[in-house]
């Protein structure tokens, strides 16, 4: 693999930045919408049957919100970011000679 492979999928990333910031932003306030029932089957699923009080402060509560929206948005952005770095070295090496 050569230098300018990497430096073309350095800026195919860079130009569409924009687009993989849009699509971090929409995974996070997905997931921050949906974590109210995410927590719910979470909570359903592995406190025992037997619990009787577990409580979060509301100020808990939404940092957690925060902190599962934030990795579903970096988990969006890593993802689409590689798909940008592998189409753009796959392209290069297709056209490269050899």
């Amino acid at each position: 693999m050569d230098r300018d492979a990497w430096t073309a999928a350095a800026g195919s990333v860079r130009r569409h930045a924009a687009l993989h910031l849009l699509l971090a932003g929409a995974l996070f306030l997905g997931a921050f919408e949906l974590a109210p029932a995410l927590l719910g089957e979470l909570r359903d699923r592995l406190l025992p049957q037997d619990a009787t009080l577990v409580y979060l402060a509301p100020a808990e509560y939404l940092l957690l919100r925060f902190r599962l929206a934030g990795y579903a948005a970096l988990c969006g952005l890593a993802l689409t970011a590689g798909l940008d770095a592998w189409v753009a070295l796959r392209g290069r090496l297709a056209a490269a000679p050899g």
